[in-house]
C-alpha cells in the first residue's frame, strides 16, 4: 500500500487539482473563445503529462552497443566508467538513479510527479512541454478568475451557489502559486537547454566552483591541538581569481550555441525540418524531439590547465604593476637608502618607507577589483545617483538662468502709488482619474519663481473636481454682468478690471482649456441669473412615497430617471423675470489673453516606465515652465485660429450631456484652442469611461439604503424614543439629503461629460476675438 501511495500519490493529487480547477473555470460562465483556449491548454497539458509518464526516460541495458561506440569520457586511470550497482558500463552523461535503481542516459532528475519516474534523454522534451502548458494553464485560469472576481465586485453581482465563491478563491490561490512556481521552473530549464546542461551537470558545476576556491581556516590555539602554519599565499584564490575561474575554467564541452542546443534537445530531424520549428510544441509524435546527441571530446585535466593559465596571467599583471611602481620610486629610494641602515627583511626598494612608520603589510598590499556583484551594485547605484544629481543640477541652472534674465524688471519703479503690478489668473483643472489638480503644483514649481523675480502678481484657482472651474467661471461672469446692469453693487474698481485684462490667463493642460471655454460659453450665453441646482431639484424630485410603499423608491435608482428632467433650465418664476435677464448679450466684451501650457499626468501601472523617465527628467519640465513664464513677461499676442468649419455642426450638445454617445471617437477640430495638446487625450485611462456606471451604482445603493432609513424614521415618528436609542433623521431631513445627493450625482455626471476622453472643446463663434501668447 505504501509503495502504491509513494508511486501514484502525487499523480492522484495532480488529477484532483485539475478537476477542481476545471470545475471552477466552468463556473465562471465565460464566452466560447475563453472556453476553447482553456480546453486547448488542458488537452495539451494532459497529453504532455501522459506522454512524459509512459515514455521511457532512457535506461541503460547490458546489450547497448551504441553507447560503447560513442563513449569518450573515461576515468582518471583510463578505464571506462562503470556502475557498481547496475553492474554495467555507463556511456557519457549517464547517471545512476537511487530511486529507480537504474542507470539513466542523460539523466536530469527524478520526478515523483511523473508516476515516480526519472526525466532523461527520451522524455525530457515532454517534460519541458508539460512545464510550459501547466504554467500557461495555471496563469490563464488565474487571470480569468481574478477578472471575474473584479467584475463581480464592480457590478455588485451575486455568486450562486455559495460554494462557488470558495471554488473561485481556491482556484485563484492554487493557480497563482503553481503558475508562478512552474514558470520559474520552466525558465530554469530553458537556461539549461540553452547551454545543453542537465540539472545534475549544473549542480556539479557549482560544486566544482567551490572546490577550486578553498577557504583558509584560522589555526586553533587550544592546548591539545597542533598549530599549523598558514598556507602559502599562492594556494588561496582571490575574488577576482574566482570570478575569472567561473568564466574560463569550467567549460561545457557539450555546448554548441543556444540555437543548436535547442535543436539537439528538442529534435531537428527531416520531418521537423519539413514542417518547421512549431512541431517542438506538439507532444504527440515521439520522433520529433530529444534524439540528437552531440559528439564530445576529451580534455585531460582541463581544470588544472585553466587554473594554471589564470595564475600565470595574474602573475604577469602584478609583475607589470610592481615594475611601474618601483621604477617611479627608484630615484628617491636609491638616494635615501644611502643615508640609513636598513633591515634585511624588507625589499631593497621599499626599505626607506619602513622608517616613516608604514607597516610592511601596507607596502606589500596589492589592490584588487571588488567582486562581480559589488561591481554591479556600485555601478547601478552610482549611475542612478549621477542621473538624479545631473537632472536636479540642470533644473536649478535653468531656473536660475531665467530668473537672472528678468530680475532687473523687479528693480524698476512703478508709475505711481495707484498703479499695481500685472496680475495673472492661473487655472488648473483636475486631470481625469487623478486625485488633485497637479497643474497648480507645476505652476508653483517651475513658473512662480520666474514671475516673482519679475515682480508679477498671480492668483491660482484649482478645480478639486471635474467641472468646478466651469461653474466658478460661469458664476463670476454672471456676477460681472449683474454689476454692469446695476443689479448688484460693484465688487471691484475699473482699475482692478483693467489689471486683470492686462495680466492674462494661464491654462495648464488641455483638460483646463475644456473647462475654461465651457465656463466662458455658459457665462455669456445664458442669462444673468445664477443657476440654483438645489431649487431646480426641489421642484422636480418627487416627494417621498406614502407609508407602506417605501419600496417604490428603488424605481428611481436608475440614472436616466432623473437626469433628463433636472436639466431643464428655469426660465421664469411666478412673479415673472425680464427677458433681458434670461437672454445672452448681443455684444461680448473683450477677454483677457490666454497662455496655453501643455501638461498631463501619468496614471496607471502601464505608465510606470514613463514615470521613472520623468523622475530623471525634471529639467524638461523646468524648461517648459520657464519658457511659458517668459511669454507672460514679454508678451507677444496673436489672434486665435478658429476650428474647422465642417465640424461646427457635429459638436455634441453640452447643455444636454446625457445625450452624448457612450463611446466618443477622436475627430480633429484644429485651430489654436481646440487643437491644443491633443496628444494628452491618449493619457486618459480607459476606466474613466466607467464613471457613469459608478454613479449609477452608488445611486442605486443610496436609494436601497434610503428605503430602510425612511421606514425607521416613520417608525420612530409614531412613538417615543426609548432610553439609549439613537435618533434617526426625520422624513424632511431625508428629503433634503436626497436632493443634495441628486445635486452631487448631477455635478459629477456633468463634470465627467466635460472632461471625458476625446470630448471636443466647446467653441463659440464670438471666441474668434480671443488672443493667445506666443
Amino acid at each position: 500500500m505504501l509503495d502504491l501511495i509513494r508511486k501514484y500519490g502525487l499523480t492522484v493529487v495532480v488529477l484532483i487539482l485539475v478537476a477542481v480547477t476545471s470545475h471552477a473555470f466552468h463556473s465562471l460562465h465565460l464566452n466560447l473563445i475563453h472556453n476553447v483556449i482553456y480546453l486547448l491548454l488542458l488537452l495539451l497539458f494532459s497529453v504532455s503529462y501522459y506522454r512524459a509518464c509512459v515514455v521511457e526516460p532512457g535506461y541503460i541495458y547490458a546489450n547497448d552497443e551504441e553507447s560503447r561506440n560513442h563513449e569518450w569520457e573515461r576515468k582518471a586511470d583510463g578505464s571506462r566508467r562503470f556502475c557498481r550497482k547496475c553492474r554495467l558500463y555507463k556511456p557519457d552523461r549517464a547517471h545512476h538513479c537511487s530511486s529507480c535503481n537504474r542507470c539513466v542516459y542523460k539523466m536530469d532528475h527524478h520526478c515523483p510527479w511523473l508516476l515516480n519516474r526519472c526525466v532523461g534523454f527520451y522524455n525530457y522534451k515532454l517534460f519541458l512541454l508539460l512545464l510550459l502548458y501547466a504554467a500557461a494553464l495555471c496563469l490563464y485560469t488565474f487571470a480569468m478568475t481574478i477578472y471575474m472576481l473584479v467584475e463581480s465586485v464592480k457590478q455588485n453581482m451575486t455568486i450562486d451557489p455559495w460554494y462557488a465563491q470558495l471554488e473561485w478563491a481556491f482556484a485563484a490561490v492554487e493557480t497563482f502559486t503553481l503558475g508562478f512556481a512552474l514558470a520559474g521552473f520552466l525558465i530554469w530549464h530553458c537556461t539549461l537547454v540553452a547551454s545543453n546542461k542537465t540539472t545534475i551537470e549544473a549542480l556539479e558545476t557549482d560544486r566544482a566552483h567551490r572546490s577550486h576556491s578553498p577557504r583558509y581556516t584560522a589555526p586553533s590555539t587550544s592546548a591539545d591541538s597542533v598549530v599549523l602554519p598558514p598556507p602559502p599565499p599562492s594556494t588561496a584564490l582571490s575574488g577576482w581569481e574566482r570570478s575569472k575561474l567561473t568564466q574560463l575554467a569550467l567549460v561545457n564541452i557539450y555546448d554548441r550555441g543556444w540555437l543548436q542546443n535547442y535543436k539537439d534537445v528538442l529534435g531537428w530531424d527531416a520531418r521537423a525540418k519539413a514542417l518547421g520549428w512549431w512541431v517542438w510544441f506538439i507532444p504527440f509524435a515521439r520522433n520529433f524531439g530529444g534524439h540528437s546527441q552531440p559528439d564530445t571530446f576529451v580534455v585531460e585535466d582541463m581544470q588544472a590547465l585553466k587554473v594554471s593559465a589564470i595564475r600565470e596571467e595574474l602573475n604577469q599583471y602584478w609583475y607589470r604593476v610592481n615594475a611601474f611602481i618601483l621604477q617611479a620610486a627608484q630615484i628617491s629610494i636609491s638616494y635615501l637608502s644611502s643615508l640609513f641602515s636598513l633591515s634585511d627583511q624588507c625589499p631593497e626598494s621599499v626599505k626607506i618607507l619602513t622608517f616613516v612608520g608604514i607597516p610592511e603589510s601596507v607596502i606589500n598590499w596589492k589592490p584588487r577589483l571588488p567582486s562581480r556583484n559589488w561591481c554591479i551594485f556600485w555601478g547601478v547605484t552610482g549611475s542612478t545617483a549621477a542621473l538624479y544629481a545631473y537632472d536636479r543640477r540642470e533644473t536649478k541652472r535653468i531656473m536660475q538662468e531665467h530668473i537672472d534674465k528678468v530680475y532687473h524688471l523687479s528693480q524698476q519703479p512703478i508709475g505711481g502709488p495707484s498703479q499695481l503690478p500685472r496680475r495673472i489668473h492661473v487655472y488648473a483643472a483636475l486631470f481625469p482619474e487623478y486625485d488633485e489638480p497637479t497643474g497648480a503644483r507645476f505652476f508653483k514649481q517651475y513658473m512662480k519663481p520666474i514671475l516673482n523675480a519679475a515682480a508679477m502678481d498671480y492668483v491660482v484657482e484649482k478645480g478639486h473636481k471635474h467641472g468646478a472651474l466651469t461653474t466658478t467661471l460661469r458664476e463670476r461672469i454672471q456676477s460681472q454682468r449683474r454689476e454692469a446692469m446695476g443689479l448688484e453693487p460693484p465688487s471691484s474698481s475699473s482699475v482692478q478690471n483693467q489689471r486683470d485684462m492686462d495680466g492674462g490667463v494661464v491654462l495648464i493642460g488641455r483638460h483646463t482649456v475644456k473647462e475654461y471655454l465651457a465656463g466662458l460659453a455658459q457665462g455669456w450665453k445664458s442669462g444673468v441669473i445664477s443657476r440654483d441646482l438645489l431649487s431646480e431639484l426641489s421642484k422636480i424630485v418627487p416627494a417621498l412615497p406614502q407609508p407602506g410603499s417605501e419600496d417604490t423608491l428603488k424605481e428611481y435608482s436608475d440614472l436616466e430617471t432623473i437626469i433628463p428632467e433636472i436639466s431643464i433650465p428655469v426660465t421664469g418664476s411666478s412673479t415673472g423675470v425680464a427677458k433681458y435677464l434670461t437672454s445672452a448679450p448681443s455684444v461680448i466684451p473683450p477677454q483677457a489673453p490666454v497662455l496655453l501650457v501643455p501638461f498631463h499626468e501619468l496614471v496607471g501601472f502601464t505608465k510606470v516606465p514613463e514615470m521613472l523617465a520623468g523622475f530623471f527628467n525634471h529639467r524638461a519640465s523646468a524648461r517648459l515652465g520657464c519658457e511659458a513664464a517668459m511669454k507672460l513677461i514679454y508678451p507677444q499676442l496673436k489672434q486665435v485660429e478658429p476650428p474647422y468649419a465642417d465640424l461646427q455642426e457635429d459638436l455634441v450638445s453640452y447643455d444636454e450631456p446625457w445625450k452624448q454617445p457612450q463611446n466618443l471617437e477622436y475627430k480633429a477640430q484644429g485651430g489654436t484652442l481646440c487643437g491644443f495638446d491633443v496628444d494628452s487625450e491618449d493619457k486618459i485611462k480607459k476606466t474613466f469611461e466607467d464613471v457613469p456606471q459608478g454613479i449609477a451604482r452608488r445611486r442605486k445603493e443610496y436609494y436601497e439604503n434610503l428605503v430602510d432609513k425612511l421606514k425607521k424614521a416613520r417608525e420612530q415618528a409614531s412613538r417615543e424614543l426609548t432610553e439609549g436609542e439613537r435618533k434617526e433623521k426625520t422624513e424632511g431631513e431625508l428629503q433634503q439629503d436626497r436632493i443634495a445627493k441628486e445635486k452631487q450625482f448631477r455635478e459629477e455626471y456633468e463634470g465627467w461629460a466635460l472632461a471625458r476622453k476625446y470630448q471636443r472643446v466647446r467653441y463659440e463663434p464670438w471666441m474668434d476675438g480671443l488672443h493667445v501668447y506666443t
